[in-house]
């Protein structure tokens, strides 16, 4: 977004919202876009979490699956 955007955004909040209400609408965003970062990123680390997880697991039945295979070559 460039600099006329953002000065085109803010004349129109001025206008709509008023001089006295932009500074609350400016800290209830902020606040809301916060949120939105931290359940992003709360989200982001629980699909990390149960990525890591089913790859856990495939690799636990790979490596039985070559133990199963080496014991009955050994046998």
């Amino acid at each position: 977004m460039g600099i006329t955007e953002i000065v085109v955004i803010l004349i129109v909040a001025v206008v709509v919202f008023g001089p006295e209400q932009l500074p609350t609408l400016v800290k209830r965003i902020t606040g809301l876009l916060r949120r939105f970062h931290a359940v992003k990123s709360e989200v982001s680390q629980q699909l990390d979490q149960a990525m890591l997880g089913e790859q856990l697991k495939d690799n636990e039945e790979k490596a039985a699956t070559a133990d199963e295979k080496y014991a009955s070559k050994v046998s």
